[in-house]
């Protein structure tokens, strides 16, 4: 649906005349022009109208989305979060693919939905062309989530020509090998978030969705520069969003690499970023992580203590599906901290 169609729907809804909304920057001539697709509109004159309608553009465009065939409201993150462009419905779908393995309980099940996940995502990475720079760099992690597939289905045995369970020497030695092949593939997001300026929350996906396969100097040098360019939106209610949960990430690279004295410092970030935000869900996924890194530290009751105090939060708050996929991740985490051959890699 074009612009001038969605307005006229929009303002017949709210019992609006053309001549009601006729004024010295608008004629009634133009505006029927304008909504009967007769006329282009300047974005300044295109806002005067839609404040004589008492729409703002944010929602203009997100009911504009809606009502397009093939486009639908995103919510890529695990707090939903409404972006339009084809980057990020194509990012949701690449998500909702991987998130078939994240489900999964019982190992036995994992080489099914496995198989069925990666035909799924080679079918996405088959629609993604090479000619633009957004299409390439999401099936770079395409590639990288068939990966960690991999890695995943060699620690509990079911890799191709595998037939019993790695030792965790040899797993030690697979994982380091795949880690230096993510780095050498993540490469051009690198260089290309350190050259841009002011991020959008493009730039701040794009750190969020790699930041596992970075390297941990990179990680520590790159967090402060994203946080410090992404502060004209700070108070961009998705940005906002997207700039904690790019914390937690780094928090959990950390924490799968047993750096704890980065993970603290990258904590600290998360305090002075919350401290009195009124930001209920995202504090209460710091005291999950903060948790966390007290039973990599070896106080295991205390770690616990606040892990389940946060998954008792979420379920208090109605979050059930925030709780379940918490629970499931304390109960990955004491599992690797009673075994350490056990690894589960959280991103």
């Amino acid at each position: 649906m074009e612009n001038g169609e969605l307005f006229k729907h929009i303002r017949q809804d709210k019992g609006l005349t053309l001549r009601q909304l006729t004024d010295e920057q608008n004629s009634l001539s133009f505006i029927s022009k304008f909504e009967n697709g007769e006329r282009d509109i300047t974005m300044r004159r295109f806002e005067h109208l839609l404040d004589k309608i008492n729409v703002t553009i944010e929602e203009f465009y997100f009911l504009k989305h809606q009502s397009t065939e093939g486009q639908t409201a995103v919510t890529f993150s695990q707090f939903p979060a409404y972006l339009s462009s084809p980057f990020y419905s194509y990012l949701d779908r690449i998500l909702h693919i991987n998130a078939q393995i994240d489900s999964i309980n019982d190992p036995a099940d994992f080489t099914d939905r496995y198989m069925t996940a990666k035909k799924q995502l080679e079918k996405v990475a088959s629609e993604l062309k090479a000619t633009s720079q957004w299409q390439r760099f999401l099936r770079l992690y395409i590639q990288l989530l068939q990966q960690i597939y991999d890695i995943n289905m060699a620690n509990i045995g079911f890799l191709d020509n595998l037939d019993n369970q790695l030792s965790a020497t040899q797993f030690d030695i697979f994982f380091k090998r795949q880690m230096a092949d993510f780095r050498q593939i993540s490469l051009p997001i690198v260089s290309y978030l350190y050259k841009v300026e002011n991020w959008s929350i493009y730039e701040v996906t794009l750190f969020r969705f790699f930041l596992f396969t970075f390297s941990m100097d990179t990680i520590i040098q790159l967090l402060p520069i994203a946080l410090k360019r992404t502060t004209k939106m700070k108070d961009f209610t998705v940005m906002n969003d997207m700039r904690c949960e790019l914390i937690f990430s780094a928090v959990s690279t950390f924490a799968n690499f047993n750096q704890l004295k980065a993970a603290d410092d990258v904590l600290s970030l998360a305090y002075d970023t919350l401290n009195d935000s009124k930001d209920l869900l995202n504090s209460n996924q710091l005291v999950f992580y903060n948790g966390w890194i007290d039973i990599l530290k070896g106080h295991k009751k205390t770690g616990t203590k606040k892990c389940q105090s946060a998954i008792t939060i979420f379920a208090a708050l109605n979050q059930p599906k925030l709780a379940k996929s918490y629970q499931n991740m304390l109960k990955q985490i004491l599992l690797k901290s009673q075994n350490k051959s056990f690894s589960t890699y959280f991103s």
